[in-house]
């Protein structure tokens, strides 16, 4: 091998070390910050993300720009109204949070087990699969510390998101406490360890 060609593979295994090493650094700081949190009872600690992949769904969505988060129950509403003369089986719901300035721009989401046809205010469509960062959560005044957290975490992780951030409304409450998932669509670098 030649003087110049062992310099090159040389310098590339160099920063490819490199790279690893600030891989390794990074997960270190997250690690070293998550053991920090349970130490102190920091009760935001008790939040465990999970990495999984969110397979194609088949959803009935209506969207709009909102005046407040109250208004989600009238996208509901229109899907609803799509819905009940297909008699179409009440499945989860959940909505997708569309990220625009000074706006709340909402995409109500029901979950379908078949098709239906889209009407003049609900579409009807498959949601790719995707790679998300999950977090589950109880109740209705958990939501800031468990938004907190996954922010918190996609900050140091990484991970970049993709699309935007969803509510799976998984138990709506009505007979005890509402669970919810949040779900942001990711792309993982190849060397985040999450």
């Amino acid at each position: 091998m030649t003087p110049p060609r062992l310099r090159r593979l040389l310098q590339r295994k160099r920063e490819d070390v490199e790279r690893r090493v600030s891989a390794e650094r990074a997960r270190l700081a997250r690690v070293a910050a998550r053991l920090d949190a349970l130490e102190r009872c920091d009760p935001a600690a008790a939040h465990e993300i999970a990495i999984r992949r969110v397979g194609p769904r088949l959803v009935a969505t209506a969207r709009d720009v909102l005046g407040s988060y109250d208004e989600l129950d009238r996208l509901y509403g229109a899907i609803d109204r799509a819905l009940a003369p297909r008699r179409v089986a009440p499945t989860p719901r959940g909505a997708a949070w569309h990220a625009t300035s000074g706006t709340i721009e909402c995409e109500a989401l029901v979950f379908l087990t078949e098709p239906v046809a889209p009407s003049r205010d609900v579409h009807v469509y498959e949601m790719p699969a995707h790679t998300a960062a999950c977090l589950v959560y109880r109740g209705e005044d958990d939501h800031v510390r468990a938004y907190a957290t996954l922010r918190e975490w996609l900050a140091s992780s990484g991970a970049t998101v993709t699309g935007p951030k969803r509510e799976i409304y998984l138990d709506e409450g009505g007979d005890g406490e509402a669970v919810t998932e949040i779900q942001y669509p990711i792309a993982l670098r190849e060397d985040t360890d999450a």
